[in-house]
């Protein structure tokens, strides 16, 4: 079970199954693009983006039907 699957059926228990998902999330603190050590960059795409993909893999299925 990963981290988002409580709270994703939580959402489908009160509100029902996910029709449309829009994927929105905020982003790392304003900083210049050049010069970023690579591990920021690392640690923020894992914190971004990863999670949006396994919110759209989790409700994507229901989402088809």
């Amino acid at each position: 079970m990963s981290a988002i699957d409580a709270p994703v059926a939580e959402v489908e228990r009160c509100l029902g199954p996910v029709d449309i998902l829009i994927d929105n999330t905020g982003g790392p603190p304003p900083t210049p693009a050049f010069g970023q050590d690579r591990d920021l960059w690392s640690k923020h795409f894992q914190a971004m983006v990863l999670p949006v993909i396994a919110i759209t893999d989790r409700v994507l299925p229901g989402m088809r039907d």
